[in-house]
């Protein structure tokens, strides 16, 4: 026989339950939004993963979904200026990563000094200290590039060599 006690401890942990699980569904969206909207600063892909990293070159998180895509470019970062153990991108390499992307740069390349632009076209650059300054023009020379076309910068200029 199922007593006064069985029923009250039954309907204790039950409510217990519940109030847990609205607790964590209340609150768990929230966090992960704000977690990826203010502090990464660009996606790295390393061992196979897709990482995030925010501005001061942390590795953090995993990529959780592929909305994150449109939020952040991919950077590309030789193996050697990324330190597995402590999880951190060197700052020789960080500090020619300006701090405003335009959004129409899709990834950085700096193993083959390219980038790739939202319409697949591909620009080759020399200097990597001038990035910032390629990211200027690029604004200008965004409407002259085609759909999967390689270009080149040359003396400031969007040379296409296709």
């Amino acid at each position: 026989m199922i007593t006064k006690r069985t029923y009250f401890l039954i309907i204790l942990v039950l409510t217990i339950l519940i109030f847990n699980t609205t607790l964590v569904i209340r609150k768990s969206p929230k966090v992960s939004e704000d977690l990826n909207n203010s502090v990464s600063s660009f996606i790295l892909p390393y061992n196979f993963r897709l990482w995030l990293v925010d501005r001061n070159g942390k590795i953090f998180d995993l990529i959780q979904c592929t909305s994150q895509f449109k939020e952040v470019p991919i950077i590309r970062i030789p193996n050697d200026f990324i330190d597995e153990i402590n999880g951190v991108i060197a700052q020789d390499i960080l500090k020619f990563i300006p701090k405003e992307i335009p959004k129409i740069v899709y990834e950085i390349n700096f193993m083959d000094n390219s980038f790739i632009l939202l319409n697949n076209a591909k620009i080759y650059f020399e200097d990597i200290e001038k990035l910032s300054v390629y990211f200027e023009n690029l604004k200008i020379w965004y409407k002259y590039t085609n759909v999967n076309e390689v270009y080149y910068i040359k003396d400031d200029m969007l040379v296409k060599v296709r």
